[in-house]
């Protein structure tokens, strides 16, 4: 860890920000903090530690005190490098506080960010996060960062005073050694149980696999080879049979064939009469559609000059009838044409006359509406003449009695005044007050608060008593849990008896039952070849023709030896399912053992943190010590069962090898396989309950512990609850004592009522004054509305006599223009007759325009008409012409193909698809019988006179289904046969894997119980501590001796204290706290440089730097020489020293140094300046 830059302000003595660049200090690898008593210094050290952890060591509550008075705002910003082989990281902890009161901040803002060449990246940004991911990445709590990073005033010599196990506790930390404590023990327990768990599946598996081995597999392959040879044969007896099968097949099918083509050539010669007359119909009727195009041109063509004819007469009428429209059209448009040329000029001059007649007229509608609004005006100008001296009189009234009122709020305001003195004493004893209320309602309030926490101490002994008998009552359950275990495991002690005694008697009766199966095949033996012996032939064992008469029965042997094979294989399965119980209940005696042991591990450590924390508790000692004996009692019962157990077993060990057994039965092997299963499951219920009770105990002990916790809580909460009734109490007094001397005049119960009547006085003078206020400005108001109504009056009457005088001059122009509108309204209103003029002139000119357009047309229509009946004429001629030759054509095709009439032609014809239909029937006709006589002379050929019988071939037939059948059967017995023997064998080999994995997992699981007893506590991690702390004296003691020119050396004594070894007075050893305080500093800095060149944090990051603040006072000037060329040489050790000293020698020394310039009186605060040698 290497500090990069601190930055502060608010800060105890500092002000503004603050600035220290470290990377620039740390170049030489020692650098200085100086300055006169009281500046600053050891406040950059405070700086560092709030930021990192939010606290200063020395405040009290770690934040009391610590803003600068003259400050509202606190801020520290701590940049850092931690650095590996691996990889390099920067980080940045700001904070931010603002004050709450006097001496109490609050934190504002908490930023823990790292700093990256992308940006900055905000890694926490609450109070409690950032400082717990400052405590992830050092690896330091603040309490180890003071003892061997950053070193405060009173913090030097902890480490070297502090007792044997907090010392190992520091170094368990410092150098992360937790993970060989519960990490390891952890990572033990959790192989134990997965190689446990192994153990158990591989033997399910290997169960569940059957009979696997060795043997089972050579039988079934034996099996498969006979199934083979047996496949071999009935393949070949099935191709043989085949071939004559397919060669029959053949001569059958040609035979059948044979048949169906002479029925067909039969069939054809009835058909042939009819065949040749569909070949005459065919015939003609290609003839006749030859002749069909000729008869229809001769049709079209009459058709054509029909229509000629008729389409001549339409257009000669047409002709007609458009040449009479023409003369009526021009005759209309001649007429319009006369009418528009003589109305149209006399139209013109009216339309003139009237339109002059209407702008007469539109100024005399605007004359009219002008006198209107002169009328109208001077009528409002009258209303409002009237209404401004109604007003007039109206304001003066007003005026009057606003000034009679303004008198009298004048007379009130001058009796309610009160003198300012008066006013000021009564408020300071209203704050009195205040203060005294204040204090009689934090006396009330710590009344109560002292009753509720002696209620709450009440409720703590009683849930303590509680919950010491629960605890107790809740024990009593332990032995009914142990004589379960002890039942199940005496049971399952029987069943293994049992089962190993049956698995004996059936191994004596297996070997019996193969005796009597190899007797039993013998006799199979021979009775088959007695069987096959006759009367004069030579026998084929002995030669001899002579043969005793033989009571041999074939059959009877058969059965006899089935059975005993039978019986062997039943015994077969009996000895092997008699082997898994016996392994299965092992297994289960096993985990009982297990049980009771780890029971009595968690009794035994559940009595060890019983005894650490239940005699505290006060009043409860003899409950406690009711709850650690009967724990005691427990774990050993534990012991008691598992001794007479161990006992029962020997006993029964000597039954096994004393007791004789009878023969065993189907049955008995059933029963005894039933209750081995039962007491195995048993086992498992036992397990979960296990699990249950140990679950049980920690609950148990948490909630005693809590009782514990709440009882002491309790109890402290109560003696301050008490303490500070005290003291409030004692300052209300002083508080009353106090009015009493300082304003006797008033009662601080009747002083809100004074207080309220002067209110209520106040309030109603500044009433006054308001309304006072309000009258003037009132009074102001309605003496401008008088002056408006005034001048309003005025101006109102000068607009009557303007509005008279208008409308006299009006009058006279409006009488002149109705002399001249009189001659043209007596025809009616002047727009209307403009308008029916207008609406005349137009009419004429639309039909004069109309009638032209219509004559127009009709010329056009004209012309068409006569153009039609050219036409018409020509087509009608070239009718006639093509009809003749038609005609002609036609006769001549009838003569060549010998029809008498166009008729005949027509009952001739076919239709396509049935002259394609008569053509293809005689062709597939000609062809089928030329196919029928070819295919005839092949078969007969093939056939060589060769015929196959149906007898003959149902025989064929049979004999070839039978062979299939045998061969199918036979191939269904080697597959099965071989699958058997594939199967066998992936079974066999997994069956082996699982023997070696069983056989590697015991060893691993007697391996893992050995390192768990040997790891069983904290005893490896203080073993491993105190290694760490030998090694860490050892390189102190070295420093040491450089340091004391070889006079001291360090050491660990037994108890892990660290002891002085004083060579000069031939070794002696003595205590550390027999040193001077020059000598306590030496070893105390050899022990701190000796701890920060060895720590890694987090086991990553070596720590690069440390701060030291006290100490150099003590030194003369040789050995203060001596300590900081020793410090200086740190600098080849990557590690950086920060002293903080006001010793002048010193100062003189340090190339790089810190001044700290002190605050100045009600100014600026401490400042930070950096000087460079």
């Amino acid at each position: 860890m290497k500090p990069l830059t601190l930055k502060l302000s608010g800060l105890q003595s500092y002000r503004e920000e603050q600035v220290i660049d470290f990377e620039t200090l740390c170049e030489s690898g020692l650098f200085g903090i100086f300055g006169p008593t009281g500046s600053g210094k050891s406040t950059i050290l405070d700086a560092i530690t709030l930021a990192l952890y939010g606290k200063v060591e020395r405040a009290t509550n770690g934040t009391q005190g610590i803003m600068n008075q003259a400050e509202n705002q606190l801020m520290v910003s701590f940049a850092f490098q931690l650095s590996s082989a691996e990889e390099t990281k920067t980080f940045r902890v700001e904070r931010r506080f603002k004050r709450s009161n006097e001496i109490s901040i609050s934190n504002s803002v908490s930023r823990f960010v790292e700093v990256t060449a992308e940006g900055d990246v905000v890694l926490a940004d609450k109070l409690a996060d950032v400082t717990r991911l400052v405590e992830e990445h050092i690896g330091l709590k603040m309490d180890d960062f003071t003892r061997a990073v950053v070193l405060p005033q009173g913090k030097f010599a902890e480490f070297l005073s502090l007792k044997g196990s907090e010392r190992r506790q520091m170094l368990q930390r410092l150098f992360s050694l937790e993970r060989y404590g519960d990490v390891l023990a952890g990572k033990l327990s959790r192989s134990l149980k997965d190689t446990e768990s192994e153990i158990r599946t591989s033997l399910a598996e290997q169960q569940g696999l059957g009979d696997a081995s060795a043997a089972a597999l050579e039988t079934a392959e034996a099996v498969m080879k006979e199934t083979a040879q047996a496949a071999e044969a009935a393949k070949a007896e099935r191709q043989q049979t085949e071939e004559r099968y397919q060669a029959w097949n053949e001569l059958r099918k040609l035979q059948a064939e044979r048949d169906q083509l002479e029925e067909r050539r039969k069939l054809g010669e009835q058909q042939s009469e009819r065949m040749q007359h569909q070949q005459q119909r065919l015939q003609r009727a290609l003839e006749a559609e030859q002749v069909m195009p000729s008869i229809d041109e001769t049709a079209r063509a009459q058709s054509e000059r029909d229509r000629s004819i008729q389409v001549l007469s339409n257009a000669e009428l047409q002709a007609k009838t458009d040449q009479a429209a023409l003369q009526l059209a021009e005759q209309a448009w001649n007429e319009a044409k006369f009418q528009r040329e003589q109305q149209e000029p006399e139209l013109h001059q009216r339309i003139d006359q009237l339109k002059q007649a209407a702008q007469v007229n539109h100024e005399l509608e605007q004359l009219t509406v002008e006198l209107a609004e002169h009328e109208t005006k001077g009528l409002a100008s009258t209303d409002k003449a009237v209404h401004a001296q109604t007003e007039i009189t109206r304001i003066s009234q007003l005026l009057q009695r606003a000034a009679v009122r303004q008198g009298e709020l004048k007379q009130r305001m001058r009796e309610l005044d009160c003198p300012a003195a008066l006013r000021e004493r009564m408020q300071e004893a209203r704050l009195a007050k205040t203060t005294l209320t204040e204090a009689e309602r934090r006396v009330a309030e710590l009344d109560n608060q002292l009753e509720q926490t002696k209620q709450q101490l009440e409720r703590s002994n009683a849930a303590m008593r509680e919950q010491m008998e629960h605890t107790v009552a809740w024990s009593e359950q332990m032995p009914a849990w142990l004589t379960s275990v002890g039942e199940v495991q005496r049971e399952l002690m029987t069943a293994k008896q049992r089962a190993e005694q049956c698995a004996a008697q059936v191994r004596i009766e297996l070997e019996q039952a193969r005796i009597e199966a190899r007797d039993a095949s013998k006799a199979v033996l021979a009775a088959e070849l007695a069987e096959t012996l006759k009367a004069g032939e030579s026998c084929p064992v002995c030669g001899s023709k002579e043969h005793e008469l033989l009571t041999h029965n074939y059959s009877e042997q058969q059965e006899i030896y089935l059975r005993a094979e039978k019986q062997v294989e039943d015994y077969d399965q009996w000895l092997e399912e008699l082997r898994t119980t016996v392994v299965s209940v092992e297994n289960a005696l096993e985990r009982c053992y297990s049980l009771r042991t780890e029971l009595r591990d968690r009794l035994a450590d559940a009595n060890k943190r019983a005894a650490s924390w239940l005699p505290h508790s006060g009043a409860e000692e003899e409950g406690a010590a009711a709850v650690q004996a009967k724990l005691m009692f427990e774990e050993m019962a534990v012991n008691d069962e598992s001794n007479s157990l161990v006992a029962l077993a020997a006993s029964q060990a000597e039954n096994i090898q004393t007791q004789q057994t009878n023969s065993t039965s189907l049955d008995e092997i059933f029963e005894m396989k039933q209750r081995a299963v039962q007491a195995v499951s048993r086992v498992d219920h036992l397990v979960q309950e296990k699990e249950s009770l140990l679950r049980s105990i920690d609950e148990q002990l948490w909630s005693l512990q809590q009782a514990v916790s709440s009882l002491n809580i309790s109890q402290q909460a109560y003696h301050e609850a008490a303490a500070q009734n005290a003291a409030v109490n004692q300052v209300l007094k002083d508080k009353c004592q106090s009015w009493q001397e300082l304003y006797p005049e008033w009662e601080p119960q009747t002083l809100d009522a004074h207080w309220q009547a002067r209110q209520e006085a106040d309030r109603e003078l500044e009433d006054s004054r308001q309304r006072y206020e309000k009258s003037v400005a009132y009074i102001e108001e309605m003496e401008g509305q008088l002056k408006q109504q005034q001048q309003l009056h005025r101006e109102a009457e000068l607009v009557v006599v303007q509005s008279e005088t208008a409308k006299q001059g009006l009058l006279r122009i409006k009488a002149e223009y109705d002399a001249r509108l009189a001659p043209w309204l007596e025809f009616g209103p002047i727009p209307t007759q403009l308008h029916s003029n207008e609406q005349q002139l137009l009419a004429i000119r639309q039909r004069e325009e109309h009638t032209q357009q219509h004559a127009e047309l009709a010329r056009r229509r004209e012309a068409e008409a006569a153009q039609q009946l050219a036409l018409a004429q020509q087509s009608t001629n070239s009718a006639e012409v093509r009809l003749r030759d038609a005609q002609q054509q036609l006769h001549q095709k009838l003569e060549q193909a010998r029809f008498t009439n166009p008729d005949e032609v027509v009952v001739c014809r076919l239709a396509e698809t049935e002259r394609q239909q008569i053509a293809e029937e005689y062709a597939a006709y000609e062809e089928e019988q030329r196919t029928i006589q070819i295919r005839m002379n092949r078969i007969v050929e093939q056939l060589q006179s060769r015929e196959i019988g149906d007898e003959d071939w149902s025989a064929c037939v049979q004999q070839w289904q039978s062979a299939a059948e045998r061969d199918e059967a036979a191939f269904a017995l080697r597959v099965k046969a071989e699958r058997d023997v594939e199967q066998l064998r992936v079974k066999h080999a997994r069956w082996m894997e699982l023997e070696e994995q069983m056989s590697g997992g015991r060893e691993r699981h007697s391996r893992l119980q050995q390192l768990q007893t040997v790891f069983r506590g904290n005893a490896f991690v203080e073993f491993v501590a105190e290694e760490q702390l030998m090694q860490v004296s050892r390189a102190a003691s070295e420093r040491l001796k450089l340091l004391t020119k070889q006079r001291y050396a360090l050491e660990v004594d037994s108890g892990g204290g660290f002891v002085i070894r004083d060579d000069v007075n031939g070794g002696i050893r003595r205590p550390v706290s027999t040193l001077s305080g020059g000598e306590t500093f030496l070893t105390s800095l050899a022990l701190a440089l000796a701890l920060s060149a060895q720590i890694q944090l987090r086991g990553m990051y070596p720590l690069q730097f440390f701060f030291l603040d006290e100490g150099f006072g003590t030194l003369d000037p040789e050995l203060l020489d001596t300590v900081i060329t020793a410090l200086e040489k740190l600098h080849h050790d990557k590690l950086s020293v920060g002293v903080i000293s006001h010793v002048p020698e010193l100062r003189a020394r340090l190339p790089r140094k810190i001044v700290v310039i002190p605050a100045e009186q009600a100014g600026r605060g401490s400042r930070i300046g950096v000087e460079t040698l």
